[in-house]
């Protein structure tokens, strides 16, 4: 049958109409409040941000649903109201709320516990928020804990913080492996949270008080996990049976045994790094790259089989020959704070290197 101008016009707005209502009705809302302890105002430029998250997945960041954002709000209880297509929501999934109130980017409140977003009664979310802990004291200090693990019985996390900005983090698997796995390199405290670098990974936590840490995912952002993330600061400092820090660092030269290393303008300057993985050594002379082998017998070490590339640079020759050198006559090593010391035959410090994050 066909259809004159005007009523075709007529059965188009109604079909317009009836998408509009059936992508309204497609929405839900979720409602709650957030407030937090401290009887202070919030400065005008507070940003209020409340998330509904599924954290089906421990080993995946949380899928956010929907979002609420309040600039400038008001003294708690801040009330808000989140968005979400309940098609979303299934029975397989694991549904919380977190907010977080920023000034500048910087958090200045956020929730710290699992809030489920979908109780067994339909009625407002209720979220108490609190200041992040500041940095950790009375380094060095040891944590540890059972985190969740998909095939073993639990990962034990055994985690040591030294006062220099170093870290060794020990995972064993309990139920199927005694062995521990370790890994070593720097770590840094800013924003309430904890940043473990290992060359170019990089592994979040929580501050959530001096005796307690809590794992974030990837991103650095909370895990919307009812599972047990943390880890606990023991009574005494309980260091691991070796001192692994040495492996998997950047180490940069600082001296050539009295002699202060230079970085020249547009080279990159002399350092190396330990792949513990690989047992294998590479670096930098300053003008040529380096690689090459090396063995670790407690204090002692050798390294073996160097081999580098022969760019002509308008600097650095003799140091970096210098660099190469003392390579090759390391015997023992000596760390010290945030230094590495490489000793000859006779005990004399013959190079002297600083560690680095590496970015």
């Amino acid at each position: 049958m066909k259809l004159d101008a005007p009523v075709r016009l007529h059965a188009l707005t109604v079909l317009i109409l009836l998408g509009f209502a059936m992508t309204a009705d497609a929405q839900a809302t979720l409602t709650g409040t957030a407030t937090y302890r401290e009887r202070m105002a919030l400065p005008n430029n507070a940003l209020f941000e409340a998330t509904l998250e599924n954290a089906a997945r421990a080993d995946a960041t949380a899928e956010i649903l929907g979002r609420a954002r309040i600039e400038g709000p008001p003294a708690p209880p801040i009330k808000f109201s989140i968005a979400y297509d309940p098609a979303r929501v299934t029975p397989q999934g694991r549904y919380a709320v977190r907010a977080r109130i920023t000034v500048d980017g910087k958090p200045m409140f956020v929730s710290d516990t699992h809030t489920p977003a979908f109780g067994a009664q339909a009625k407002p979310v209720e979220l108490l928020l609190r200041r992040p802990a500041s940095a950790l004291q009375n380094l060095p200090a040891s944590f540890v804990g059972d985190l969740p693990c998909a095939d073993c019985t639990a990962l034990r996390h055994h985690l040591i913080l030294d006062s220099e900005g170093g870290y060794i983090l020990s995972r064993t698997y309990v139920g199927k492996s005694d062995k521990p796995v370790r890994e070593s390199g720097l770590w840094t405290s800013a924003d309430g949270r904890i940043e473990l670098a290992r060359g170019s990974e990089r592994t979040f936590l929580e501050i959530r008080d001096q005796n307690t840490l809590r794992f974030l995912d990837k991103q650095g952002q909370p895990i919307a996990s009812q599972h047990n993330y943390e880890i606990k600061r023991t009574g005494t400092f309980e260091p691991l049976p070796s001192n692994p820090l040495l492996e998997n660092i950047y180490w940069k030269l600082t001296r050539l045994g009295n002699t202060p290393a230079i970085v020249f303008d547009n080279q990159p300057e002399s350092h190396f790094l330990l792949q513990s993985d690989k047992r294998r050594v590479a670096g930098s002379g300053s003008c040529n790259r380096f690689t090459g082998a090396y063995e670790l017998d407690g204090e002692g070490i050798r390294f073996s089989g160097i081999a580098r590339t022969l760019m002509a640079c308008p600097q650095g020759h003799d140091q970096e020959q210098k660099f190469h050198d003392v390579l090759g006559a390391a015997k023992r090593w000596r760390i010290t704070g945030k230094n590495l010391e490489l000793l000859d035959d006779f005990g004399a410090v013959i190079a002297t290197f600083e560690r680095r994050v590496m970015r």
